[in-house]
């Protein structure tokens, strides 16, 4: 089970921006200038990349933004005076530039970096110029909301429902796979259910899906199961890609969390090439897969009590190649988990995961190693969450016998849970004292 209720897309308002353009029969002829390129880089880089061609006017605010390769890289259209003193050089760009380090938004303040210093660093980013393979001349369009709006508005006209009911429509909703998810608190009033069979079909054909679901809350269970509704379509399997890594579950038994990709690209961010790691909440694999497909883990031990998310896992290790590299526990961690064998071990379950910090204390090699701790904390309340998080674990250590020292390495704040309350994670190192 994994930590929190996802992302796998950030939640949209009104159209999503990040769809690839549909080509458009064009007569550009042998059209030249900015308007036949794009600049292209991968998603990690992209609010970088688009924060500097804007603040020196390079971004080409009549055409599109689009997505190409499944989201994994983006395109800005450019302008002529981009053109002008960017190369074309394809040697220098994506397919052979890799950063040393992942940019970190306090390396450098942008309105202090000079038009050469930020060309030097799309090339460090892997900035590469192309030919636009899409050329689109920016449209003024109805929005999809808009476009609901207009049609749900002729509906209750036709039924002789109140116009009131329109202040009720969402205006944000989420993309699991090509499932439109609406948020749990849309369409609650019990006059929807008396036009539903008309009424999801215009709210997916205005978001031009397919499928249409509303999101439930978390099963208060220990499996936390999904209950999300499926209300156009007959299947709620669904694929999705994030940050190169494929996933697949049944989005009506298993929960995906859209807020913790930035966690997991900090998890894909390590390197773990000869590191053992016990995940104690796989779910799906929202922190194993990163691990063994980006941050290369020599081994990870899967531990997880619900079978809908088991075999969800199953499917996703096989997908992504990494399945000889994972063994999964069915079942209590508490019972479960292997003992004396891990470098790290992944406690991913909100709102705390104290219940299992003995199972992952004993999980850690004698010599020691590193705890991911989650937990949801008051924000008045850190330094009290992370002192006891460090007096806990080093109490847990001494009554199994391990002479360690335990201090907190780092505090990554994940994500807003509620007002209020953060998603934290706590890097505990737990470290051999040589007597």
């Amino acid at each position: 089970m994994g930590n929190g209720s996802v992302l796998i897309q950030a939640p949209h308002v009104g159209i999503d921006s990040t769809q690839s353009p549909e080509p458009q029969s064009l007569n550009i002829g042998n059209q030249a200038g900015a308007s036949s390129w794009v600049v292209q880089l991968e998603r990690k880089y992209a609010k970088l990349g688009k924060d500097i061609l804007k603040k020196f006017g390079w971004l080409d605010l009549e055409r599109k933004v689009y997505a190409q390769e499944d989201g994994l890289l983006i395109s800005f259209p450019v302008t002529e005076k981009f053109c002008a003193i960017f190369p074309q050089d394809k040697s220098e760009g994506l397919n052979d530039h890799h950063p040393s380090k992942p940019f970190r938004a306090e390396n450098f303040l942008l309105n202090e970096v000079s038009s050469s210093a930020a060309l030097d660093i799309l090339k460090e980013y892997g900035a590469t110029k192309l030919p636009n393979g899409v050329v689109e001349a920016r449209k003024a369009s109805k929005s999809p909301l808009k476009i609901m709006t207009e049609a749900f508005a002729s509906l209750i006209r036709h039924k002789g429902l109140s116009v009131k009911l329109l202040e009720q429509l969402p205006n944000r909703w989420e993309r699991l796979g090509d499932i439109v998810v609406l948020p749990v608190s849309s369409f609650m009033d019990p006059v929807w259910d008396s036009i539903g069979e008309e009424l999801w079909p215009i709210i997916a054909r205005s978001l031009n899906t397919c499928r249409l679901a509303r999101q439930g809350r978390v099963a208060p269970n220990g499996t936390r199961d999904s209950t999300l509704e499926i209300l156009v379509g007959d299947s709620g399997w669904v694929a999705h890609r994030e940050n190169g890594i494929l996933y697949s579950f049944d989005a009506t038994k298993c929960m995906f969390s859209w807020g913790n990709l930035s966690e997991k690209i900090r998890m894909a961010n390590l390197d773990c090439t000869d590191a053992v790691i016990v995940d104690l909440f796989a779910g799906i694999g929202y922190f194993v897969l990163p691990f063994l497909v980006r941050a290369k883990a020599k081994m990870v031990y899967a531990c997880e009590w619900n079978p809908h998310a088991v075999e969800a896992l199953k499917r996703n290790l096989q997908a992504n190649s990494v399945s000889d590299r994972c063994i999964i526990l069915e079942g209590d961690n508490r019972i479960t988990a292997p003992k004396g064998v891990a470098d790290r071990v992944c406690l991913g379950l909100l709102p705390s995961s104290e219940g299992s910090w003995l199972t992952a204390v004993r999980a850690l090699r004698t010599e020691g190693g590193i705890l991911h701790v989650h937990g949801n904390v008051k924000d008045t309340e850190e330094g009290l969450w992370t002192n006891h998080v460090s007096k806990s674990i080093c109490e847990i250590a001494r009554s199994e016998g391990h002479c360690w020292e335990v201090t907190i390495d780092h505090v990554e704040r994940v994500k807003w849970y509620a007002p209020h309350t953060r998603h934290l994670v706590a890097d505990v190192r737990c470290r051999q004292i040589q007597g």
